[in-house]
């Protein structure tokens, strides 16, 4: 399933979000929404009027949103992203994911991965893939191949807590100025690793041009590539598990106690 905007009769609410409840979606109530279903890297937003807002790039979401959806959509209303596929990309890249945005998580966690292609060859050896994803076991034994991998220095993010994530949206503008903050501090800090990357990943970035703008230094042949065509490099999926390994541990080595957001990669824990 692609992200978009689907037509589904109304009447069929309560059948998707029984789907969706069980395919481990998180139902939340809504001002001006049937209701909303959300997980990690992906939401589902339904409303009254029958259509059905699907949001976010995590692969395994949108498969089991789209299993839910079955039967059920009538129309593709829009399609938010284009069929055309992201330009070839070779060389070091940073891939970046997001996780923990739903309100039932106590975490909100961005991580970038720094791979060179002999590290994305061995990932892919390895059989890495987003099936790594889909249970807690298998996301703490991918986590363990990644490090292994890529080497500890190349694995940065920045984890806050739930309550501090809310000061700061009030003081950042809102939701993507804090993730966008969170990506750029990633960034910023594994370019100051070897060997040198010129591309970034994201299929959340919030600002891909901002990003550029502030993380860049003198990278003036940097690019940004966002959008759902990344969500299979190999850099984006070692993000999503590491993101995934943290929120599923809930960082015990950062209580919730803790006033400020973590900044930092695995050297630090």
């Amino acid at each position: 399933m692609q992200p978009g905007s689907y037509r589904v009769q109304p009447s069929n609410f309560d059948s998707l979000k029984s789907r969706l409840s069980e395919s481990g979606f998180n139902i939340e109530s809504r001002p001006r929404q049937s209701f909303l279903a959300r997980r990690p890297g992906l939401s589902v937003a339904a409303y009254p009027s029958g259509k059905v807002v699907v949001g976010g790039y995590e692969p395994i979401g949108l498969d089991l949103a789209g299993a839910a959806l079955t039967g059920f959509i009538e129309e593709a209303v829009i399609q938010r992203e284009s069929a055309r596929p992201s330009p070839p990309i070779s060389g070091p890249r940073i891939g970046l994911a997001v996780a923990g945005r739903s309100r039932s998580s106590s975490l909100v966690v961005v991580v970038g991965v720094l791979a060179t292609e002999a590290e994305i060859e061995r990932l892919k050896a390895e059989g890495l893939g987003t099936s790594d994803l889909e249970t807690v076991t298998s996301v703490y034994r991918a986590q363990g191949i990644v490090r292994r991998c890529v080497g500890r220095s190349h694995i940065q993010f920045v984890t806050i807590t739930r309550t501090r994530f809310d000061e700061l949206v009030s003081k950042m503008g809102g939701e993507k100025g804090v993730i966008g903050w969170a990506q750029r501090n990633c960034v910023r800090r594994l370019l100051r690793e070897s060997p040198p990357c010129d591309a970034v990943l994201g299929p959340e970035l919030v600002d891909p041009s901002l990003l550029r703008d502030n993380v860049s230094h003198g990278w003036d042949g940097l690019r940004v590539f966002s959008g759902r065509a990344v969500t299979d490099d190999m850099s984006v999926i070692a993000a999503w598990i590491i993101a995934q390994a943290l929120i599923s541990s809930r960082m015990r080595r950062v209580r919730t106690k803790r006033k400020g957001p973590f900044i930092g990669g695995p050297r630090d824990e």
